[in-house]
């Protein structure tokens, strides 16, 4: 059994943006959530990363990668999915929210995810990071 103290800081896994690299950021994930949380976390977390990493790659833009960052946040470890250079989030693409679609699943399973996207800096260029957070056992 590895304790949150045990958690070296950051976790980084940086996969190009295409489709046939999702499978790794899925074990590269749940490796991490069978580590510190359990094997009861590995499948929910598994499905939040799948579903924000799609939904940044559906986000279209020219950003040619997706970032998985985990470090320690209070009494757990926080999960953040990143791609730099997305174009502006359609009005088709948005959620009730407001934010990208796609997240239904992950939102229900993760009540702390949050979609952060800054205004766009300079011509269309759009920061999104979906982060969530899961507990250490």
């Amino acid at each position: 059994m590895t304790s949150g103290a045990d958690l070296m800081d950051p976790y980084l896994l940086e996969i190009p943006r295409q489709a046939e690299y999702l499978t790794t950021a899925r074990l590269f994930a749940g490796a991490i959530a069978r580590q510190y949380a359990g094997d009861s976390a590995v499948d929910d977390v598994k499905l939040a990363v799948t579903e924000a990493a799609t939904a940044l790659l559906g986000a279209g833009g020219d950003g040619e990668s997706i970032t998985f960052k985990v470090t320690r946040s209070g009494e757990g470890i926080r999960f953040a999915i990143t791609c730099v250079d997305i174009s502006s989030v359609t009005e088709a693409e948005k959620d009730p929210e407001g934010t990208l679609r796609g997240l239904d699943l992950a939102r229900a399973v993760f009540p702390s995810l949050e979609v952060i996207q800054p205004s766009p800096t300079g011509q269309t260029q759009l920061t999104a990071t979906i982060s969530f957070e899961l507990a250490i056992r």
